[in-house]
């Protein structure tokens, strides 16, 4: 779901459509192109709704706004401007500059998960803010969290599987978050590919890009890609910061409970996490002594606001080529119900990934044989 909106075609891209305001949009492969009405769409991706491409692509055409759930990217032109909008927590980075606006490299000034675009003609772009969570936070007991995000998810295969015509194939690496995936998954359909190997096609995008712009993105350097052949990778995308396993916001939690992280794991050296975090000593370090963070642990609903804005603008992966990434855990609901957890449970999440063993539990409970014993240590090890 790579493009870039300028003024030109762009080699590095393998498809440039002619946009109806005169801008060009250039793009990897996938992208498809519309006309609905007077507009001009180009998309890629997918949406998690009920109701189908049309009446999504008529919907954003009447409010741009971002508000559906999925992992999409849309471009809506007429004769004078051209919308850039996509799924309410947006999958993908983007930059803008003077003469271009991109997610492929950085030019310019980023722009935040709480913004969509306008571009007219002459390329003056105008910044339309929105809000990308709901700041309204509820407490939850662990068994009422883990059914609400398991009928989350739930829905989420449901909705993907029941539009998606494309091959599907998953990667088990041992983890936690693909284990989750695969549980779910396997739970739906027995219709998929296990894949056992590397795999990175070399298109003439990936060619063009892989070394100096793609690579520069860690999470596509953990995905495989099938190129031109239609593909769907089922992935653990966004597992460890929705389900509050991600070292930095963890900690940031752990000081508004109270709870020194580097004791915590000093005193559980047999945890899943135990090596894995203590990765991360001096970032805790510090984290503990900003001031800002201080000031910020001291109030839930400021805490909770900060850890849910660096989650909506951590980008991981989006769609390549003509392989779509699913990521059912790239819901931003997800990560708040977390936030909701009592303090022993959220502890035992920190130490043990408590509730993503609970939800495969409720699934095939035979599944967590092939989960490794830590984190990113001999993970593919597993069974």
């Amino acid at each position: 779901m790579f493009f870039e909106i300028t003024k030109h075609t762009n080699n590095w891209f393998t498809k440039s459509i002619k946009l109806s305001n005169g801008l060009t949009f250039n793009g990897d492969l996938g992208w498809q192109q519309y006309n609905v009405g007077e507009y001009q769409v180009v998309y890629k991706g997918y949406h998690l709704e009920t109701f189908s491409d049309q009446q999504l692509f008529e919907s954003m055409i009447q409010d741009a706004t971002p508000r559906y759930r999925g992992n999409f990217c849309l471009i809506i032109a007429d004769k004078n401007d051209c919308v850039i909008t996509h799924n309410i927590d947006r999958g993908f980075p983007l930059w803008a500059c003077e003469n271009c606006v991109t997610n492929l490299n950085k030019c310019g000034e980023s722009v935040w998960a709480d913004c969509y675009l306008k571009i007219d003609k002459q390329f003056a772009i105008d910044h339309n803010r929105y809000t990308a969570f709901d700041k309204n936070y509820k407490a939850y007991s662990f068994e009422d969290a883990v059914n609400k995000v398991h009928n989350i998810l739930l829905r989420s295969y449901e909705s993907f599987l029941r539009k998606n015509k494309k091959p599907l194939k998953i990667f088990l690496s041992g983890g936690m978050d693909t284990l989750t995936a695969y549980s779910y998954l396997d739970y739906f359909t027995k219709n998929y590919e296990l894949v056992d190997y590397e795999y990175h096609k070399f298109t003439h995008f990936y060619r063009h890009n892989w070394q100096e712009r793609i690579s520069k993105f860690w999470g596509y350097k953990q995905c495989h890609t099938w190129g031109e052949q239609p593909a769907v990778l089922v992935t653990g995308g966004c597992g460890d910061e929705y389900f509050m396993r991600g070292p930095h916001t963890v900690n940031i939690m752990l000081m508004h409970h109270g709870v020194d992280i580097i004791d915590l794991f000093e005193q559980n050296k047999d945890c899943y996490h135990y090596k894995y975090f203590m990765n991360y000593k001096n970032i805790f370090n510090n984290q503990t002594q900003d001031k800002n963070i201080q000031s910020i642990v001291k109030e839930q609903q400021m805490v909770k606001d900060h850890i849910l804005n660096i989650h909506v603008n951590d980008h991981q992966h989006w769609h390549l080529d003509e392989t779509l990434f699913f990521t059912p855990f790239k819901n931003i609901d997800i990560a708040k119900i977390m936030l909701g957890l009592p303090k022993q449970n959220f502890v035992n999440q920190t130490l043990h990934a408590e509730f993503n063993k609970a939800l495969i539990t409720k699934i095939n409970p035979d599944n967590l044989k092939f989960l490794s014993k830590q984190k990113n240590y001999q993970h593919l090890a597993f069974g």
